[in-house]
């Protein structure tokens, strides 16, 4: 064999590479040829009329060099057949006729493409072009054998041109095979290129990764006979920085893309076929890319005796093609057919798991073997395909059948549908897809799902055609047709399948099977499909009882599917309006604290003015009092000389009179006691109050939103060391349920109090009575409700003031709020007729306790010719419920027995208060004080906001 070394640093300005001829070889050891920069009119090596049947090559590098980058600071011309270029270049090009080719532990790569910058904004849409070389062209190679080689496309170059055309900097591919070409390959990558980089604001661009091997040429055969450590990579898809209507591509390669017009043959006896991953156009991921990618309008018949093809064949030409599976093939190879027709001609079970047939003209598949198809994945008919199985089809245990919405029927010779597989047929109008067979068999414990992918609606009453049968001894069994996607639209989702097997039909004399199933109206509970057992489960049971024997069922069931358009809205409607209550015993019983934080209010303006607590040069009192959700603390501080002399009564042992006077004196800015007007014992007051409420869901009980708003008057005396007064307000909340179980709440209430003290300690009593009237309502079920409910609290609490110095005092304090709620039966009922619920009686004892402090400053401030007495403050208390778990309330639907439990939501029972408030009154005159408080309360799931203002007047 003749053999010639060459060692080739730069081809500068040749169109090939001239080799040593004769009918030898030639053999490149050791090698590196490198084209010139720059080059444009050649990749690194051409090899086109050579006379030598074999080349080697060894131990050797071929690479075509890559452009300069290139930047221009403006666009000549501004036309769309404009452009620039930076384009990399090939590797290798061989188109001699027949000749053989051996590559071993050598690199062969296009070069990438360049770098195009443009300085300023380019006027038109003039184009740019980098894109990557190819590795490696070969045609007509009768035998090429690769040991150890990289074949490389080049990348993507990178585009940076503002405003300009669409442009592209796609890669290079790794191996193109053309005419009559074999290769055997042995721990080899033949990988395309990765996609480039485009950033051309506002305008778009393609950006796609390259193929790692390609069969483009019309007649070709081309055999790949790679062992299974041999790879064919797709290059990654690029980046491409905008979006438009008209999107650019940045898809991953394929591993192998057969395209073009013209027939191909390609057998695949081996390796491994990567797809490449998918790149981005702005913030969009495209597609990645398959293992084999079939497309163009040339017919291909594929060959699988070998290969993994994990990232899919995707079939895609618009020519009748074949595909083989031969029984030395042992993987399965998802299969995704677009194209105008496939036959399938050999396969064996568990080749294909996943099939999906899809596009948008009348695609058709046909299996065509000599044994039966046995599916055990899937096989998807979308679009308007259809399949043909012409050896027969065996649907196996698990196995799914999608037959699609084309009204040309599939077909089958035989079918046999097992136990525990199921079959989908998806709607298009009234018509849907459907399977036509010989011999149809259908065991039980098959389902046939009816999905509607399509928008249309079904009526009740609709008698749906699922397949046909020749045979007469066809047979079905406990066939479940059921519903997979509920219909929309006026009781869809209540319809159910009915009257399901197979009826012999006569045509022409010939007696043929169909199988039908009829959409009908269902029953609730078995439309819900809940649990018997839950309480859902038991009241939905009893209602679809009463409603299945009324005369009127159908027109109820067909209101309640107007209402309730999908099978969730439904299940969540039944939730809502039958286990689910608005929780106004919760809202009413909190309330009470609401009212009794308002007397407490009035209670220690009473003490302050009486000077309990108060430091002993201070002019001012005590803190007021807090509890639990209550408008807390709002202590107003009072000028008196009654309530002056009666604490310096009590002063400690270490403090006189004098002092007492020289510090009052003295205190805050020369505050004076003389011109004070001393109040008469009657006082008369108003408080007005808002608050807003949240509880989270707990144990899937609907939480809820509370909004309330009120007003209180009150009059009361005093009597030595003690206050006794009355009085009565009007409040409205709103409870907005999670889940539309709202309800409004009018309450009316009256409240005895008395507050006494001793010393710097004091103790408040009162009873408060609340008539509240209820009306409630439930969206979906449209049940609406009304009743009157009563509270009865009893409050108890206490405190101490401690002065700190002349001007601050705390007061730790302690309480507790018994409330009895109480409600007579009602009824709630429905506007579409769905049986009335009958509420029983109820009644329930809560408690709360509290424990805190507050403390209070006491100042004097000037503003304008007033002398104003300011008295701020803050608290924090520990709230504990004691009975934060109510019982639930229970109703009976009118003509029904069943007890129906309607829970109500257990609430966090330790809670955490803090708050702040501030008085203001005329330092020489105290007949007439305002106060404003803000206070929060907390725990896990639950928060509250409470502000109140008032206005205390005494004469």
């Amino acid at each position: 064999m003749k053999k010639t070394a060459l060692l080739i640093i730069a081809v500068v300005g040749v169109g090939s590479v001239l080799v040593p001829g004769g009918a030898g070889a030639v053999d490149l050891f050791n090698t590196n040829i490198l084209a010139e920069v720059n080059e444009t009119t050649s990749d690194a090596w051409v090899i086109s009329d050579a006379t030598a049947a074999d080349y080697v090559i060894t131990d050797s590098t071929i690479t075509a060099s890559n452009w300069t980058d290139k930047a221009w600071t403006t666009a000549s011309t501004t036309n769309e057949s404009s452009y620039f270029y930076s384009l990399g270049r090939g590797g290798l090009s061989s188109s001699a006729t027949e000749h053989n080719m051996t590559v071993t532990d050598s690199t062969i790569k296009g070069s990438d493409g360049g770098v195009i910058t443009v300085v300023s904004n380019v006027v038109g849409s003039a184009k740019f072009y980098v894109d990557g070389g190819d590795g490696m062209l070969l045609k007509n190679v009768t035998n090429g054998v690769f040991n150890k080689a990289t074949i490389l496309g080049g990348n993507g170059g990178t585009i940076i041109a503002p405003y300009a055309g669409k442009s592209t900097a796609n890669a290079g591919s790794g191996l193109t095979l053309r005419g009559t070409s074999t290769l055997h390959a042995t721990n080899s990558i033949f990988n395309g290129g990765n996609g480039g980089e485009i950033r051309t604001p506002p305008t778009t661009g393609d950006a796609v990764g390259g193929d790692g091997i390609v069969v483009d040429e019309a007649n070709s055969t081309v055999i790949l006979d790679l062992s299974d450590d041999t790879q064919v990579i797709g290059g990654n898809g690029g980046s491409v920085s905008v979006q438009e209507t008209t999107p650019g591509i940045a898809d991953g390669g394929n591993a192998l893309l057969v395209s073009g017009s013209g027939k191909k043959d390609v057998t695949i006896k081996g390796g491994t076929f990567i797809g490449g991953e998918a790149g981005m156009v702005g913030t969009n991921t495209m597609q990645a890319g398959k293992s084999i990618y079939v497309t163009g309008k040339g017919a291909v018949n594929l060959t699988l005796e070998g290969g993994n093809f994990d990232d899919g064949i995707l079939i895609d030409n618009t020519a009748a093609s074949t595909l083989a599976l031969k029984s030395t093939f042992t993987n399965d190879a998802p299969l995704l057919f677009q194209g105008d027709t496939l036959t399938i001609t050999e396969w064996t079970d568990g080749q294909l798991s996943d099939v999906s047939i899809s596009g948008k003209t009348a695609y058709y598949v046909e299996l065509a073997g000599t044994n039966e198809f046995s599916l055990s994945g899937s096989f998807i008919v979308g679009g308007n395909a259809h399949a043909k199985f012409s050896s027969g089809l065996v649907v196996e245990s698990g196995g799914t059948l999608d037959l699609g919405s084309s009204q040309a029927a599939n077909e089958a010779s035989s079918a046999y549908i097992k136990t525990n597989s199921t079959i989908i047929t998806s709607t298009k109008g009234v018509g849907m897809g459907r399977l036509n067979a010989g011999l149809l068999t259908i065991e039980d414990g098959a389902t046939w799902k009816i999905k509607n992918d399509t928008g249309a609606k079904i009526t009740i009453g609709t008698n749906l055609l699922l397949a046909t049968a020749t045979d007469i001894n066809s047979s079905v069994t406990n066939l479940n047709v059921i519903l997979d996607n509920p219909y929309q639209g006026v009781a869809g989702w209540l319809g159910k399948f009915v009257n399901i097997g197979l009826t012999n039909i006569v045509n022409s004399g010939l007696t043929n099977k169909e199988l039908r199933a009829q959409y009908y109206m269902g029953d609730i509970d078995e439309m819900l499909a809940v649990d018997n057992a839950s309480p859902l489960g038991i009241a939905v049971a009893d209602m679809s009882l009463i409603v299945s024997s009324s005369a009127s069922s159908s027109n109820i069931l067909f209101d309640l599917g107007g209402l309730t358009t999908t099978l969730e809205s439904g299940r969540n409607a039944f939730t809502n309006g039958l286990i689910r209550t608005t929780q106004s015993a919760k809202s009413v019983v909190a309330n009470q604290k609401v009212y009794v934080g308002v007397i407490n209010n009035r209670t220690h303006s009473y003490l302050n003015h009486e000077g309990v607590g108060y430091p002993v040069a201070g002019p001012s009192g005590a803190a007021g009092w807090d509890l639990l959700r209550n408008f807390s603390d709002r202590a107003e501080s009072k000028m008196s000389t009654d309530g002056l002399r009666s604490f310096s009564d009590r002063v400690e042992g270490r403090y006189g009179y004098d002092d007492v006077a020289s510090s009052m004196r003295n205190a805050e800015e020369g505050a004076s006691l003389a011109g004070v007007r001393l109040p008469e014992s009657w006082q008369i007051w108003g408080e007005g109050f808002g608050s807003t409420a949240h509880q989270d869901t707990v144990d899937k009980i609907a939480g809820y939103d509370v909004g309330t708003g009120g007003a209180m008057l009150g009059i009361d005396k005093r009597f030595n060391n003690m206050m006794i007064g009355i009085a009565g307000g009007f409040s409205q909340s709103s409870v907005n349920g999670n889940e539309g179980n709202d309800a409004r709440i009018d309450t009316l209430n009256l409240i005895g109090y008395l507050s006494a003290y001793i010393e710097n300690a004091y103790m408040d009593l009162n009873v408060n009575y609340a008539m509240n009237n209820v009306d409630t309502e439930f969206n979906g079920l449209r049940y609406t409700g009304n009743y009157d409910a009563n509270a009865l609290g009893f409050y108890v609490g206490g405190g101490y003031g401690i002065a700190l110095n002349d001007w601050l005092m705390l007061t730790p304090e302690a309480s507790f709020l018994g409330t009895y709620y109480s409600r007579d039966s009602y009824d709630e009922k429905s506007a579409i007729g769905l049986p009335t619920k009958q509420y029983d009686t109820y009644d329930q004892f809560s408690s709360v306790g509290t424990i805190g402090a507050t403390l209070t400053m006491i100042r004097k401030i000037d503003l304008g010719s007033h002398e104003v007495f300011m008295q701020p403050e803050v608290r924090a208390h520990l709230v504990h419920d004691f009975n934060a778990d109510m019982d639930p309330e229970t109703y009976r639907f009118l003509g029904g027995a069943t007890v129906v439990e309607t829970p109500l939501i257990e609430t966090e029972d330790n809670l955490f208060k803090i708050g702040a408030g501030i008085r203001l009154s005329e330092w020489n005159n105290s007949s007439t004080e305002v106060g404003l408080d803000v206070d929060g309360l907390f725990a896990d799931g639950y928060n509250a906001y409470m502000i109140s203002g008032k206005i205390t007047h005494r004469f």
